[in-house]
């Protein structure tokens, strides 16, 4: 849940302010903002922990699956991207769109046995 989310983020506010437990409470920080989709968040308290404990294997592994997260976004967001650049696929797409809601219209929204 979120709320159980922002809870803990608030409980590791609270042990950084105390300076108790500093890897920890970055890493718990981190895992909670994965969980909220904040990725950007969670890889800079994934460093801060790793700082505190070079050695921290949690935060190695959330901060590989963070990066690797962030590269397969990158990849996507770019082949969108260039999809977009080309008019033709602009323009099949329109079509397909316009023959879809064609469709729509004449047959409404039963669908047929073959």
């Amino acid at each position: 849940k979120v709320g159980d989310h922002e809870t803990v983020l608030k409980d590791a506010d609270r042990m950084l302010q105390l300076g108790c437990m500093v890897a920890k409470a970055h890493m718990r920080k981190a895992s909670s903002l994965h969980k909220l989709e904040r990725n950007k968040e969670a890889m800079h308290h994934c460093r801060k922990a790793l700082e505190a404990n070079p050695s921290y294997e949690a935060a190695k592994q959330l901060l590989q699956r963070l990066q690797e997260e962030s590269d397969k976004d990158a990849e996507l967001s770019a082949s969108d991207s260039e999809l977009a650049l080309h008019p033709e696929a602009q323009a099949i797409e329109q079509v397909y769109g316009n023959i879809a809601q064609g469709n729509k219209l004449f047959y409404g929204e039963r669908k047929y046995d073959e």
